[in-house]
């Protein structure tokens, strides 16, 4: 029953995450984005994690963040390209604190979910 809940709580927390990007960013990040056009259209667009999802202590951490067009998210940040990985890397630099998330990443302490999921519904 206990794991459960844990679970369903996790759930939550991300669907809340995802709220929060998608209501700060409204739009695609990428600068000059040739699949998208910076256009609003919520239907496409999806929030991506700059440090992977599974680093526990940045999973819920805003400025984790960033909201990116499906065709950037797959084609793009996930490339295997070297060069576009570079390029990828120095957009990471200007939108976020990459020092604060290095650091933020070895963080030992435990996920309370129920004030995350208040922290992130302020947020919205």
């Amino acid at each position: 029953m206990k794991h459960s809940r844990h679970k369903s709580r996790i759930k939550i927390c991300d669907a809340l995450w995802i709220e929060a990007i998608k209501n700060r960013d409204k739009r695609c990040q990428r600068p000059n984005c040739p699949y998208c056009r910076n256009r609003k259209n919520a239907r496409y667009l999806q929030a991506h994690h700059i440090v992977e999802r599974t680093c526990w202590p940045l999973r819920f951490d805003l400025k984790n963040g960033v909201l990116l067009c499906r065709a950037s998210h797959f084609r793009w940040v996930h490339s295997n390209d070297p060069f576009v990985q570079d390029e990828v890397r120095e957009f990471y630099e200007s939108i976020t604190d990459m020092k604060y998330l290095k650091l933020a990443r070895y963080r030992q302490s435990k996920n309370d979910y129920a004030m995350l999921e208040i922290m992130l519904r302020s947020e919205l």
